[in-house]
Order: structure tokens, then C-alpha cells, then sequence
């Protein structure tokens, strides 16, 4: 499109791509920004929450898995970051102001894809360096996590590294240049590559631990949890299936706000409940240890009406038996089986004392003379042995 030259055309009236049958509405026109705000925010603060009390629960014993979703999670805000300076821009064509269209959106847009690549490998990677850590004794999955982390290396180094090629300028190009701008339509392939195997590598980890947490003595709640964890997991690889679909759009030839807007935000999904799953179990052992136990927490819960369940649960109650009540002669028998965490030790305390009376006769053993003793038990728990991502 040519310009009249110094006749002050107000390029923000113009559409970015006019077109005969549709009107551009520059006003209120459909747009998926306020989508991207709301989840590019909540995703933020729910990464930072939960990454927060990982960080803090293992910040005596921090392991590589630990170093490698930091990093992750340091790029996702980055690229947080520039998914809402473009999201504007994430309408229809024609409803787009051809001001908009400038060098810093081509910078800002270019950031969202370099960035997308290192955000799932160094999530990814975190996750497989963590079965490393819990299944250690399980063969199967220690050798398919170091499996994963080498396909990870052979795929995503490279296709960032193709990525760069394509979408950045060369030495004596401009952001305009001809042959920059071809360069770049010729790696739009490269998105597709990199949708495919992320979902591969999501659908990979979401499998690769189900033998052996199916083997495992979960208690009811223990295993609703678990099922709530991986069930979040499949959202992300379904977000990642939805991201795939727009970007063979995007190749197709569909190049629009609209279809990047829903790229960006399916994206944006896969990444955030990729990054969480990671950091839930660590930021669950730190609400255990350091918000269960404080007092206002338990005057929460208390003013909730729970604190009658809690009494019937505790060891100290004349009506049940606690998690941790240790069965001895003459106690309630245990209504079912104990079940124990896979960090969980307990330690038994026991302590006999002489009283030095005899018993009567009726209660005297055929093979002598019986001594009455006083038998005490306790029971402590020492906490986590393991550590928790």
C-alpha cells in the first residue's frame, strides 16, 4: 500500500489489512486480549506462589531439578511479559490500526517465539531431573527419565537454534529488509516441529511415572490428590494440542492477530500447568510444615467447623484412633490399614519399667512367678526423609 507523502495520514485510521466485505471496528472490536491479561496475570502469581514454597521447602538441599525450573520459570514471566505488550493486537485483520504495526511489535512478537522453545525444555527437563530424585530405585524409571532429558538436548537446542536464524535480523539486515522477511516466512515450519514435540515430551512424562504411583499403598485422599495433580497435568497437554492446531494454521497461511493471539494464550497455558505440576509437591510440603502449623491456620480451620473432625482423628480421642496411635494389648483394634507417605518416617519409643509386684495367684503363669511391669509407648514423626520438588 502507498502512501501520499506529507499529507499527515493518520495511520491509526487505516487498517493494517482493509478489506471490501468486512468494516474495521478500531473501537470495541472482538478481541482475545482481556483472555491474555487474565491468564497471563493469574498464571504469574499462581507460578510464583507455588514456585515460591518449592523454593523455600528445598532451599537447604537445592538439587539441578530445583536450578532448571528457576530458569524456566524466569523465561515464562519474560515471555509473559511480552505475550501482553503485543496482545492488542490479537484481533480480527482488519479491526488491527496499521500504527500498531511497528519495529517494536515485530521485536516484541519475535521475543514470544525465541522464548517459547527454552521455557519447555528447561520445564520439561526439571520435571525428568525430579523422577531422577523420587523413583531413584525404580529402574525402569530412572532410565526412561535420562531417555527423555537426552531427547530433550537432541530436539529443543536445535530448534532454538534454527528458531534464532530465522526470526532475527543478520548482520547487515534490517527488520524490513526483503531478505529478512523471507527468511522468516520460510521457518514458519519450525513452529509446527516445535508444537509436536512439545506435546510428545508432555504426553512422555504425563506416562512415564503411572507404573510405578499405581503400585504405590495410597490412602483414599492420597490418591484423590494425586488424580487431581494428574488431571492437571492432561489440561496442559490439552492446551498444547490446541496451541498445534493454530500453529498449522499459521503456516497454512492464516498469519492474523486472532490465530497468534490463540497461539500465545494456548501456549501460555501449556507452560504455566507444566510449571506448576513441577512445583506442586515441593510448595505441598511447604504448606505442611510451615502454614498448617501456624496458629492463625489452625484457628481457620477451626472456625470452619472441621475441628470436630480433627478431635475424632487425634490420638488423643477416647472415641477413634489417630493416623499416628500405635496399637497396643488391650486398645480398640484399628478400623483398616495405616497409610504412610513416601517421605514419612515415624519412630516408636518404647520405655518398661519394673514395678516390682507380684501378681496374685490367679493371675500367676504355670511356669513361675509373674512380675507386673508398666509399658509406655510414644510416637513421634520426624517429617520428610526425601525431598519434595
Amino acid at each position: 500500500m502507498s502512501l501520499p507523502s506529507g499529507a499527515g495520514v493518520d495511520l491509526c485510521s487505516i487498517s493494517s489489512k482493509p478489506t471490501s466485505d468486512l468494516k474495521s471496528n478500531f473501537v470495541d472490536p472482538p478481541s482475545l486480549q482481556p483472555a491474555a491479561f487474565a491468564i497471563g496475570i493469574f498464571g504469574a502469581v499462581l507460578i510464583l506462589v507455588t514456585a515460591s514454597g518449592r523454593f523455600h521447602a528445598n532451599r537447604k538441599a537445592l538439587k539441578a531439578s530445583d536450578y532448571f525450573m528457576f530458569i524456566a520459570i524466569i523465561i515464562n514471566l519474560g515471555a509473559t511479559v511480552a505475550v501482553l505488550l503485543i496482545s492488542r493486537t490479537f484481533r480480527h485483520p482488519q479491526d488491527i490500526p496499521l500504527c500498531w504495526i511497528t519495529i517494536d511489535y515485530a521485536k516484541e512478537s519475535i521475543a514470544t517465539s525465541i522464548l517459547s522453545t527454552p521455557i519447555v525444555f528447561f520445564t520439561r527437563v526439571s520435571i525428568l531431573l525430579f523422577y531422577l530424585q523420587v523413583f531413584s530405585v525404580d529402574q525402569v524409571v530412572r532410565t526412561g527419565s535420562w531417555i527423555g532429558i537426552f531427547a530433550a538436548v537432541i530436539f529443543f537446542v536445535p530448534l532454538t537454534v534454527a528458531d534464532i536464524y530465522f526470526e532475527v535480523p543478520h548482520l547487515g539486515e534490517t527488520w524490513v529488509s526483503p531478505a529478512y522477511l523471507a527468511r522468516t516466512h520460510r521457518g514458519l515450519p519450525i513452529a509446527i516441529v516445535i508444537g509436536v514435540v512439545s506435546v510428545v515430551v508432555d504426553i512422555y512424562l504425563f506416562v512415564l511415572p503411572l507404573r510405578t504411583i499405581s503400585h504405590l499403598n495410597l490412602s483414599p485422599k492420597r490418591r484423590l490428590q494425586m488424580q487431581g495433580l494428574f488431571g492437571t497435568a492432561i489440561l496442559g497437554i490439552i492446551a498444547g494440542v490446541i496451541s498445534l492446531v493454530y500453529r498449522v494454521k499459521i503456516v497454512s497461511g492464516d498469519i492474523e492477530g486472532w490465530t497468534l493471539g490463540s497461539v500465545e494464550i494456548s501456549s501460555m497455558v501449556e507452560n504455566n500447568v507444566a510449571i506448576f505440576v513441577g512445583c506442586l509437591p515441593g510448595f505441598t510440603k511447604f504448606f505442611r510444615s510451615s502454614v498448617m502449623e501456624t496458629t492463625w491456620f489452625k484457628s481457620i480451620y477451626s472456625k470452619l467447623g472441621r475441628s470436630k473432625m480433627s478431635t475424632a482423628a487425634s490420638p488423643l480421642s477416647g472415641d477413634g484412633l489417630g493416623q499416628n496411635h500405635i496399637w497396643t494389648y488391650g486398645s480398640p483394634k484399628r478400623a483398616g490399614p495405616r497409610y504412610h507417605e513416601l517421605s514419612e518416617v515415624s519412630n516408636v519409643d518404647t520405655r518398661v519399667s519394673a514395678v516390682g509386684d507380684v501378681m496374685p495367684a490367679a493371675y500367676q503363669s504355670n511356669s513361675g512367678i509373674v512380675r507386673t511391669v508398666g509399658l509406655t509407648q510414644s510416637m513421634h514423626s520426624e517429617g520428610p526423609v526425601g525431598r519434595a520438588i
